[in-house]
């Protein structure tokens, strides 16, 4: 009797180590799945950054060999938003001023190069004078919206507008296209109210990390840009369309964010 209490007393702790044996067995198939999983996950990760930086380097490459001489301005901003005064924008500001004069002494058609030969308002001086004064024609009103960046050609002198210098055929100026469309009564209104939008917008959403600093920054360069050109009314530019999506987007999320907080979702 004593022999066969001991025979299965050890029978039972042999399938007990068995047991244990293959839950541990498990246990360490399933860490090395999940090791193994995170590795490729991580190079999988890896080689996604890679190829989203070779993009980015083909597209900026892209960019400053366009000439277009906004391209210097809106790589700044970009750094600007992302590090703002921080030590690393001073960083990055050293290396863009080694690179830029470095591209400037080579005889190329970069942005660089264009913005070294000339500023940007170099070659809109001209531009800016005749809409402006178009403007004073009807300044009350304006011209009605299909005068779209509309320059009067009646003002410019011949030798002008013939000249290789003078070929003026829009204000390239985003806020004096507002004001010759709709008159400073009107105009100065509709400029009031989407620089106020942007300030609400700039205030709610200026430490947001996700993909509304990139609509933050179309927003802010579109902006700027109007300046020197017609980024904000431009009926045929894509940037145009950029820039009121945005603006569009971002205050129906600050709109959404504020309502489900009203609503405690």
């Amino acid at each position: 009797m004593n022999n066969n209490f001991l025979l299965n007393t050890m029978k039972s702790e042999i399938e007990e180590l068995k047991r244990k044996e293959r839950e541990y067995q498990s246990k360490r198939r399933k860490l090395d799945n999940n090791i193994w999983d995170k590795k490729l996950e991580y190079h999988e990760r890896t080689d996604e950054e890679q190829i989203a930086y070779l993009i980015l380097g083909v597209l900026l490459l892209t960019s400053l060999a366009t000439g277009s001489r906004g391209v210097i301005i809106g790589i700044g901003l970009v750094y600007l938003i992302k590090y703002r005064f921080s030590s690393r924008i001073f960083l990055y500001l050293i290396i863009g001023i080694g690179l830029y004069s470095v591209l400037i002494n080579f005889n190329l058609f970069t942005s660089a190069n264009r913005f070294a030969e000339q500023s940007v308002f170099n070659d809109r001086i001209l531009q800016y004078k005749y809409a402006y004064e178009t403007f004073l024609q009807k300044p009350l009103f304006g011209f009605g919206l299909d005068k779209y960046s509309f320059i009067n050609t009646d003002l410019i002198p011949e030798y002008i507008y013939s000249s290789v210098d003078g070929s003026i055929l829009a204000s390239h100026n985003g806020y004096i296209a507002l004001l010759i469309q709709y008159g400073v009564i009107f105009g100065l209104f509709i400029i009031f109210l989407i620089f106020q939008n942007i300030f609400f917008l700039w205030n709610y959403f200026k430490k947001s990390i996700d993909i509304n600093r990139t609509y933050l920054y179309i927003i802010i360069f579109g902006v700027i840009g109007a300046i020197y050109e017609t980024l904000i009314t431009g009926i045929n530019d894509f940037h145009t369309f950029l820039f009121w999506f945005s603006l569009a987007f971002l205050s129906y999320s600050k709109y959404r964010d504020k309502f489900e907080v009203k609503n405690g979702n």
